[in-house]
């Protein structure tokens, strides 16, 4: 019996398959490209043919828990401590607010998410050992033995909405028909993670799958009057 070993699709496609084996092995390398981890498979429907993929090195986001009230004292004490080629980024993200307070507002920043610090490396071993050194109640999210990414549409989601300060801007919008159309800011294009609005309050309340399980998220959304002179100035402003 012929083993085959490749570790990409363009590998595979050197070799007399028929297509439909090709979608369904594309399919599994893709899953095993996702799970980030060396495997070796014998794909049955194949008996000939063993897929392997190669660990490789990609930064991923990781989730580390900390005490309430610690983000900003664990964020600072990873980037002055920890060897900075263990990891690209350490952040803690935040949200704009609008306050009203005797008939007047403003925009304060909030956390966007309690006891939580992101970290962005391809060595999470080693990040994880040399962390231990330091004391303070910090832990990386993880399944048994396993530490764990958060999802790439997570991340996706994430990097968008977040603006290079790592803050996520007020958006402003409008109720057309029972919808809430946005015209500017991070929420733009992310209408359907918006579960409902209050609109006292300019806030939006997100659905959003971090951490492996649904979760809510405050952001903030000014109202816009439809038509108005404010939004198509808000609109270019966007």
């Amino acid at each position: 019996m012929e083993l085959i070993c490749c570790n990409s699709v363009e590998k595979l496609m050197r070799f007399p398959l028929d297509e439909s084996y090709l979608i369904e092995i594309r399919l599994l390398l893709l899953q095993m490209a996702e799970d980030r981890c060396d495997r070796r498979i014998r794909y049955f429907g194949i008996p000939v043919i063993a897929l392997t993929l190669e660990r490789e090195k990609v930064c991923m986001w990781y989730v580390l828990w900390t005490a309430a009230g610690s983000e900003e004292k664990t964020r600072g004490m990873i980037n002055a401590h920890v060897d900075h080629s263990l990891f690209t980024r350490c952040i803690v993200p935040y949200r704009k607010k609008r306050e009203f307070h005797k008939g007047e507002s403003s925009v304060v920043q909030k956390l966007l998410f309690s006891s939580y610090v992101f970290v962005e490396t391809d060595h999470i071993d080693e990040f994880a050992k040399c962390l231990q050194q330091y004391p303070g109640k910090n832990v990386i999210l993880s399944t048994g033995d396993v530490f764990c990414p958060i999802y790439k549409e997570e991340e996706y989601f994430l990097t968008k909405m977040l603006n290079k300060q790592d803050v996520i801007d007020m958006s402003r919008g409008y109720m057309d028909g029972g919808q809430v159309r946005v015209i500017s800011g991070p929420l733009f294009g992310f209408e359907d993670h918006i579960k409902k609005v209050d609109w006292r309050q300019s806030l939006a309340v997100l659905e959003m799958n971090l951490f492996y399980r649904s979760i809510e998220a405050y952001v903030g959304l000014d109202r816009i009057e439809a038509g108005t002179t404010g939004m198509r100035k808000a609109a270019a402003r966007g």
